[in-house]
Formats: structure tokens, sequence, C-alpha cells
């Protein structure tokens, strides 16, 4: 069975099926690297076209807008990094990853399409000296653990990361490895900077339980430990200045979590389908959190910082949204409920 390695030198297995061993040693050789791909740069070109996507919507948000002509697989992933606010994706014909940016004049650029291929959501994050922007994301060939008693079964992914920096070009991708083997996950990882150039790459590793390795800048794995938690899905975020790492998180009966490790929150009356995922603003240097979530009846779900709204926003979306605080607007990007279109929808801070 593969091991992880920890600074403490504690041990922990990848997976909770001791019958998974061989299976796991069989998918744990390591994976080449990846080519470079350019640098997405902004042009003049009609912002979006209004798509029809649900109800009228809730106060002080925005009719939803078509993202160009781009369809998705999946959910997509934004981060305000070097004055633009990026955005990737996973494509709808392809697994391929999908790479634009909007600019302070609130124009899209022409997508880029990287080599790399993902199956889940792809993620994104900021290091903590704000000079470069790494991507992570779940790989394409899985290997699959023993069936649940309900009769379902997971399929473990290695993890790619790769970065791209003020200037230049997307880094070639690192496959994560610890100790001779590629960490794997069943979902899709989440990042937040380490504090040290790097980032922490939260992944699923089995029976709903997370596990967190700590990436140095250059890709190498320090450690693998124990996240703390166990949830179907997190969405992991970062203030400014290291003032925490926060998991919300979605429980197996469909409640909203939000907190530290051993201090959770649940947030009544909201049960979500997806997510959620979180954006940070700040209010006289006062951290004020925001969320966003896919509800049980699918619609996009948004929670202010004060909690004075909470519930659906009156558009509908088929997977998790994802959320952004960008030129003092509140964004929110989500896949289409009855397509698989890219639209988004923002209201004023």
């Amino acid at each position: 069975m593969c091991k992880y390695f920890s600074s403490a030198g504690r041990i922990l297995s990848m997976f909770a099926f001791t019958m998974f061993s061989a299976l796991l040693l069989l998918g744990c050789d390591s994976s080449s690297t990846l080519s470079d791909i350019g640098e997405v740069n902004a042009i003049s070109v009609p912002e979006t076209r209004e798509g029809k996507t649900g109800n009228a919507m809730a106060p002080g948000w925005s009719t939803p807008q078509r993202v160009r002509d781009i369809n998705v697989g999946a959910a997509p992933e934004v981060e305000v990094f070097n004055g633009k606010l990026h955005i990737v994706y996973r494509g709808q014909s392809s697994n391929r990853i999908g790479h634009l940016t909007m600019n302070a004049s609130h124009v899209f650029s022409t997508p880029v399409v990287l080599s790399d291929e993902t199956s889940g959501q792809p993620a994104l994050t900021i290091n903590s000296s704000g000079d470069r922007m790494y991507l992570a994301f779940r790989g394409t060939s899985g290997i699959q653990a023993p069936t649940y008693p309900d009769g379902h079964a997971d399929y473990y992914y290695r993890i790619g990361l790769k970065s791209i920096g003020l200037t230049g070009s997307w880094s070639s991708t690192t496959v994560l490895n610890a100790n001779g083997y590629d960490l794997r996950t069943a979902h899709s990882p989440e990042i937040v900077p380490n504090g040290s150039g790097g980032v922490y790459v939260y992944f699923y590793d089995g029976v709903e339980n997370w596990a967190v390795a700590n990436v140095a800048q250059n890709g190498n794995v320090t450690s693998v430990d124990d996240a703390g938690f166990q949830a179907t899905e997190v969405s992991v975020y970062d203030y400014i200045g290291r003032r925490g790492i926060d998991f919300p998180r979605v429980g197996g009966s469909k409640e909203l979590y939000i907190g530290q490790v051993g201090n959770w929150e649940q947030i009544t009356g909201v049960t979500a389908k997806n997510g959620p995922t979180v954006a940070v603003s700040y209010a006289n240097g006062v951290p004020r959190t925001h969320l966003a979530y896919r509800g049980d009846n699918v619609g996009v779900g948004y929670i202010s910082p004060d909690r004075s709204f909470t519930g659906s926003i009156g558009t509908q979306t088929g997977a998790t949204p994802a959320i952004a605080i960008f030129n003092n607007r509140v964004y929110i990007f989500f896949k289409n409920d009855n397509n698989n279109e890219l639209f988004y929808t923002y209201k004023n801070l």
C-alpha cells in the first residue's frame, strides 16, 4: 500500500481499504510533465451576450451574461491575480483546461486551451507573496477503489500542479509525488498558499476523509497529513495576511458549514447540493466572507457576510458556482443548468 510521510513522522494510509493496496501500487508510477502554454493577453472584444438562465434576479444582482461562447464540462474556478480576474474551466468537448481573463474594464480575453486534461473542477490560488498563481487539477486516468456497500465505487486520480508568474508563461505540470508514490484524489483538489511561496493542496483520500499536502515552490511535496475533517465537498480559502485557513463544507445530509477545524458553524436554514465556494472582501481591514453554493433546488445560492441575504439569487446552475471579489464587485460564474454554457452575474460591494 502506498504510504505518505508527514513532518511529524506519522505514516498515513491513502485509503481505508486494505484490499485496495494492490490496485494502488499498480497506479503509483510517476507521470511526465506536460508542455508549457503561453500567457493569456486581454483583447477588446464584446463582453458577452445576455443569457436566459432563470427567473427574475434578486435585488442588486445583474442579469446573467454568457461568457463569450464557452461551454464547460464541469464547474469553473476563478481567482484575481495581477490586476485581472482569471477563469479556468474544463471544456465540454474535451477534458482540456481552458483559461481566460477579465480586465478592469470588464473585457474578456480570448480563451486559451492548455494541453492539460482534467476530470473535474480546476483549483486556483495565489502564493503568499502575490507573485505567482497556482493551478491544481485532478487527472483523467483513474484507478477504481473497492465498491461501497451502496454499490458505488470511487476512482482515484493523480494530482497535477502548475503555476504562472507576473510575466512569462505557465510552468510545466508537476504530478504530486510523496515518498516515491503519486498522490491520488477521488474529488477535485483545493489549494491555498502555505506562507513559504508554495501551496497546501487538499485532496480526498477516501471515505470522506481529506488530506493536505505541503508543496514547496519547486513542486516537491514536503509533508502529507490528515486535514482534520470529513466532508463530501470542501472549499478552502485564505485571508490576506495569513489570518487563517477555513474549511466550508457540505455534510452528508447537505447542511452547510463554515469555520475552522474543530470549530464549525452550521449556517441554519440552508441545504446545498454542491459547494460552497468562498471569496473574501475587506471593510476597514476587517475580512468579510461571501459564499456561493448550488442549492438543493439547483439554484445559485449566495450568503452575504452579515447573513442578511441567504438563498437563491434567481438563476440556476448545473454545478458548483465560483465566486470572486474583483473591481469592487462580487462575481459569480456558473455552468447553466439547462446546458453547458458558462455564465456570470455580479453585484456591487
